[in-house]
């Protein structure tokens, strides 16, 4: 069974190849994402986003993904053209599930990430 980290890894590696169709296989209905920003509450409200920001990403650079039990952290480059046009370090804390059905395929996100961004003020006691 992969863990959170190889599940995150996976992820992005579509996210980055602006396949979303085959990212949307690693998110579970019930995502939640818990942005500086807004929160999205499924995976279809997520990928909405992030289709829009991809729109504007000229470059999406993992540097380092961390994984303990269903946690995983990644930390990435993001660069932005304009009207956004900005080179960011992006923190995310992701909890995976990675339980599954014989119907369910593959282990997906599931749960809380954060995104944290220079000068935010996220707050961790929303995950408490």
């Amino acid at each position: 069974m992969p863990n959170a980290g190889d599940i995150l890894r996976k992820f992005y590696a579509a996210v980055i190849k602006r396949d979303l169709t085959e990212a949307r296989r690693y998110l579970d209905e019930r995502l939640e994402f818990v942005g500086l920003f807004e929160t999205y509450r499924s995976a279809e409200e997520y990928l909405s986003a992030l289709t829009k920001l991809l729109q504007v990403t000229v470059r999406l650079d993992v540097k380092k993904i961390i994984a303990e039990g269903n946690d995983a952290a990644i930390f990435f480059e993001l660069e932005t053209k304009a009207p956004v046009a900005a080179t960011t370090l992006v923190a995310e804390w992701h909890q995976i599930k990675t339980e599954r059905s014989p119907t369910s395929s593959p282990p997906s996100m599931v749960g809380r990430s954060l995104r944290c961004l220079p000068g935010g003020n996220a707050d961790p006691l929303r995950f408490g």
